[in-house]
């Protein structure tokens, strides 16, 4: 899922990553020879977890509102279920 992420049709998602300062994996090769132990290790789990991370992050989005939803038409808020959709 990650190189389907560096494509050019989401730039979203690149953006993201130069913010947190991480870079594609064209960028792997060369500039994380020089990093710290610490920063490869991170890129390397978030090279095999990013497709999970988004999978979780486009499917809890969806079910929170279909919660909120139920919420507000049985009128039965109770701090379970707001502490579910906040989480």
């Amino acid at each position: 899922m990650y190189l389907a992420s560096e494509d050019s049709h989401f730039p979203f998602v690149r953006r993201c990553l130069n913010a947190i300062d991480l870079q594609t994996s064209d960028a792997f090769s060369s500039s994380s020879r020089n990093d710290n132990k610490m920063k490869k290790w991170i890129r390397e789990k978030l090279n095999k977890h990013l497709g999970f991370l988004l999978e979780a992050a486009i499917e809890a989005f969806p079910q929170s509102l279909l919660q909120l939803i139920a919420i507000v038409y049985y009128e039965e808020a109770n701090y379970i279920a707001i502490i579910s959709i906040l989480l």
